[in-house]
């Protein structure tokens, strides 16, 4: 579709802690601001990982995927030598997830039934 861009976390492992929203770096934003980009760059303190809204979901061609518990997980997403396998545990004795079956034509909107849409991020 024009106009619209796809971001792909494919070959990726990462920790995800819905706590760790990034919403500024307080007092140290003079500093941080000049060091973590700016506008869609903005990626304080984080990194890469960073979120302005964390939600621990993902969407793929034949389904939606939401993790709906706030502990710290863990996620492998398609490695190399398993591109359709992915992975993700918590630091829980339970995992809740919910699986919502279709294209993302039908996945998302009902994925954000459950969660809300995301907000649009400040000027």
């Amino acid at each position: 579709m024009a106009g619209t861009s796809r971001r792909t976390s494919r070959g990726t492992i990462f920790d995800e802690w819905l706590s760790e929203e990034d919403f500024g770096a307080g007092p140290a934003q003079p500093a941080a601001g000049t060091s973590s980009g700016s506008g869609d760059a903005y990626l304080f303190p984080s990194g890469s990982a960073a979120a302005y809204y964390a939600q621990s979901a993902f969407v793929s061609q034949h389904y939606g995927f939401l993790l709906d518990q706030d502990e710290i997980s863990h996620w492998q997403l398609a490695p190399p030598s398993t591109p359709d396998v992915w992975q993700v545990t918590a630091g829980a004795d339970h995992l809740d997830a919910l699986v919502l079956p279709g294209d993302p034509a039908t996945s998302i909107p009902a994925l954000t039934e459950r969660t809300g849409r995301q907000r649009v991020p400040p000027a």
